[in-house]
């Protein structure tokens, strides 16, 4: 087998790392990218490409903070849901304790008290 040469692909980093200031105003514009508007042209791996060739974010691999995201995302909304069911199973509790204790207060299918006089 022949010789290959190793595959490289250089990576240049930020020629300076921007201030607090320029890391706030590059995070609001770049995520303003993913409104409503511009959501069908940036997509989020190329905000965090973005933030990250800016040297705002110290991350590895992009595909791995999207996979981080996407699980927090539907962990939260498992989360709504149960606590949504939750809720509902307690507020038909609270209804049906509040009907049978009408029912019970009104004499409303009790027995009678005794024999007709």
């Amino acid at each position: 087998m022949p010789w290959q040469p190793p595959n490289l692909t250089v990576r240049w980093g930020a020629y300076s790392k921007p201030d607090g200031e320029e890391q706030a105003q590059l995070v609001t514009a770049t995520l303003a990218l993913l409104g409503a508007d511009h959501a069908a042209v940036v997509t989020r791996e190329i905000v965090l490409e973005k933030l990250r060739g800016a040297g705002v974010l110290d991350i590895e691999s992009v595909q791995a903070v999207i996979e981080a995201l996407d699980k927090e995302k539907a962990d939260a909304e498992a989360k709504a849901v149960a606590d949504a069911d939750r809720e509902l199973d307690h507020s038909l509790a609270l209804a049906d304790g509040t009907a049978k204790a009408k029912v019970a207060a009104a004499g409303v299918g009790a027995p009678p008290k005794g024999p007709p006089k």
